[in-house]
């Protein structure tokens, strides 16, 4: 585990729906599949990262490290709501919230050095924790996303304030104008060469392919709180 310097790693929209549609690819998703997903996920992870600007090391979804996080991280400033209405600021290095065994966990987040990367494991991370938000994303439906993850811990602040921002981002994001970088699951996995070849003109990152996405079996944090 390395400590990464605190680089704000900002994005505008249309370079995180490039990154993220990479990564529904690489789910097989059809062309359905990334318009109805790919600006649910896209939305949440605006709210959390106040639309990319406050993105630090490639970490899309604000995520904590965990107690078994053997990755890299990177610590900032930060506040949570830990009870409701109580709002506590964390400098690096906080030694963790109360109740917690693991000190790592009051301004410590995960840390990647690449959009990929981080990307990769924001949607493994909640395709793991979060099952049923995860579906719910899949399907489209932002409403259902945003409580399955409170109903699972991602975050402590109220879930009606949070849910309705994110509703209301997500119209936006499935408007913007943009080539859907799709590539037909058969002709991805059938040849890995050939499909490297077509993303030079898809503008895919595929320098994620032979990249392990698994985790220890860890406990891994969102920004507010997580499971």
């Amino acid at each position: 585990m390395s400590l990464l310097p605190d680089l704000k790693t900002t994005q505008t929209a249309a370079q995180a729906r490039r990154v993220f549609n990479t990564i529904l690819v690489e789910l097989k998703l059809d062309v359905a599949g990334l318009t109805k997903a790919c600006p649910v996920f896209m939305a949440q992870s605006a709210l959390e990262t106040a639309h990319w600007n406050s993105m630090h090391a490639w970490n899309w979804g604000n995520i904590r490290p965990g107690a078994g996080w053997t990755g890299d991280i990177v610590q900032f400033r930060c506040n949570e709501q830990l009870s409701p209405g109580k709002w506590t600021w964390f400098n690096p290095p906080a030694p963790g919230e109360p109740g917690y065994a693991d000190p790592r966990h009051g301004s410590s987040f995960r840390g990647f050095t690449g959009a990929v990367l981080g990307a990769r494991d924001y949607f493994g991370f909640i395709q793991k924790h979060y099952p049923e938000a995860y579906s719910s994303a899949l399907g489209g439906d932002s409403g259902m996303f945003v409580h399955g993850l409170k109903q699972r811990g991602y975050f402590t602040a109220d879930e009606a304030p949070y849910r309705n921002a994110v509703v209301s981002l997500v119209g936006g994001f499935a408007k913007l104008v943009d080539t859907p970088l799709y590539v037909p699951p058969a002709f991805y996995w059938s040849s890995f060469p050939l499909m490297k070849a077509a993303a030079v003109n898809l503008d895919i990152d595929t320098s994620y392919a032979n990249l392990d996405l698994s985790h220890a079996d860890e406990s891994g944090e969102a920004y507010h709180d997580g499971d």
